[in-house]
C-alpha cells in the first residue's frame, strides 16, 4: 500500500501534477503548455482505486504480448516480459514519455507490433519496424 496522506477526508487525492513541485514537473514535463494542459487535464484518483486489486485479464498471458520500458522504475516488469517471452524494447525516459516524446513511443509500439506480427507469421509484418521517412 502506498502513502495517501495527501488524500481528503472523502478518500480523494489531489491530480497528480499536485503530487510533485513545480520543479520536478518541469524536469518531466519541460514545455509550459503541455505541462498547463496536463495539469488541468488530470482528474483526482480515489484512493480505492490504487487499493483495488484486479482479477486476471481472460487468456493472459496466453495471448500475444510485448513491452515497452519507459523507466528503470519498470524493471521487474521487464524481466516478468523477458521471462515470458514477450518481444521487449527499453527506451528509459519516464512514464510521461508518451506526452513528451510520443514519436520515440509511437515508433517503438510499432516494432514492437511488427516483432508480434512476425512471430505469428503475418506477412509484410518486418514493414511495421520501418518508422516515418524509413523505406518499408
Amino acid at each position: 500500500m502506498g502513502n495517501y496522506s495527501a488524500a481528503n477526508s472523502e478518500g480523494w487525492l489531489p491530480p497528480w501534477p499536485q503530487w510533485w513541485d513545480d520543479e520536478t514537473l518541469a524536469g518531466l514535463i519541460p514545455g509550459p503548455a503541455a505541462r498547463r494542459h496536463f495539469a488541468a487535464s488530470s482528474p483526482r484518483l480515489p484512493v480505492a482505486m490504487f487499493e483495488e486489486v484486479h482479477p486476471p485479464a481472460p487468456q493472459w498471458p496466453g495471448a500475444p504480448a510485448a513491452y515497452l520500458q519507459l523507466g528503470e522504475a519498470y524493471q521487474d516488469e521487464a524481466t516478468k516480459a523477458r521471462e515470458l517471452g514477450w518481444p521487449m524494447a527499453e527506451r528509459l525516459s519516464h512514464h510521461l514519455a508518451p506526452l513528451t516524446d510520443p514519436a520515440l513511443v509511437a515508433g517503438s509500439l510499432r516494432q514492437l507490433l511488427g516483432q508480434l506480427l512476425a512471430q505469428q507469421g503475418h506477412p509484410g509484418a518486418e514493414d511495421m519496424g520501418a518508422g516515418p521517412g524509413e523505406p518499408h
